[in-house]
């Protein structure tokens, strides 16, 4: 007890001779004051507690665990960890931020997940590759605007699906050209309207497109070369090699608000019309 006493006194003289030159060996707990660091550093200023929060240190330099490190900036009113070099009290690092019962509670609920909360901006610069790789979920949120912008080239691989939602209106302008390459299926679901204005346009398939409604109507580019135009009540009209092979399905051929049918420069003749010698026509002939 004698030598365990004789030590603590030693310490505790120590601990106030260092206090009366100035000198600090050891952390210390304090609160973050200014995070407004005028050359951009990173550098914050911190009231220690052993100061009784009465002054403020000078800007301190981060430590960090390792080079090309960026993590967020705390705010002002955080609690942090300070230290020295060579007891010097205006050469000082500050060496991260302290979470505990007087701080707000971080929200997320696994302690080892990530959070990010940024007060202002943020900028990250890579000099060389980044990987960004999530092994489930990831989701980003943007409740302002969100830009985009690329020196070269893009691209977003996806293993399985790709899904995107959009609460207002979307625009994509292309300077230059776009293009698609589905290795499999692609579909599009549009509720109410589609409107494409463009000089020219082409859609070519290795088999065969489809045009068609749900009320039955459809527009068929079969890969032999042939049309197909047909409606719900099955009135098919083919476009090939051969001519135009029209099959109404045993219903009638009407055309209206006409003023002439002819074939070939030759107006066709009809039920009830005469003919040179004053003969009324009577049967159709087919």
């Amino acid at each position: 007890m004698i030598k365990n006493d004789f030590i603590g006194a030693i310490a505790a003289l120590i601990v106030e001779n260092q206090s009366r030159s100035g000198i600090q060996n050891h952390p210390e707990f304090g609160i973050i004051s200014n995070i407004t660091d005028p050359l951009k550093l990173r550098r914050v200023k911190i009231t220690t507690e052993i100061k009784g929060g009465k002054t403020e240190s000078d800007f301190q330099m981060r430590l960090l665990p390792c080079p090309f490190f960026d993590p967020p900036m705390p705010f002002s009113g955080m609690s942090a960890v300070s230290a020295s070099f060579n007891g010097n009290p205006h050469d000082r690092v500050w060496m991260g931020c302290l979470v505990n019962d007087g701080n707000p509670p971080m929200p997320k609920k696994n302690p080892l997940d990530l959070w990010w909360l940024l007060p202002n901006d943020s900028t990250i610069q890579v000099a060389g590759k980044s990987l960004f790789q999530v092994e489930k979920e990831s989701l980003m949120q943007f409740t302002d605007n969100f830009g985009l912008d690329v020196g070269k080239d893009v691209r977003v691989e996806v293993g399985q699906e790709w899904s995107e939602e959009i609460g207002d209106d979307f625009t994509a302008i292309h300077r230059k050209n776009h293009k698609w390459d589905v290795v499999g299926w692609f579909k599009q679901t549009i509720k109410r309207s589609l409107h494409i204005k463009a000089r020219s346009m082409v859609f070519e398939s290795e088999t065969e497109i489809v045009f068609k409604n749900t009320a039955g109507a459809k527009v068929r580019l079969l890969p032999t070369g042939h049309i197909v135009f047909e409606d719900k009540w099955g009135n098919k009209m083919v476009m090939g090699s051969s001519g135009i092979g029209w099959n109404l399905g045993g219903r009638p051929l009407k055309i209206t608000n006409t003023s002439s049918v002819s074939i070939r420069g030759r107006q066709i003749a009809t039920v009830r019309a005469i003919d040179s010698r004053g003969h009324r026509i009577v049967y159709r002939g087919w």
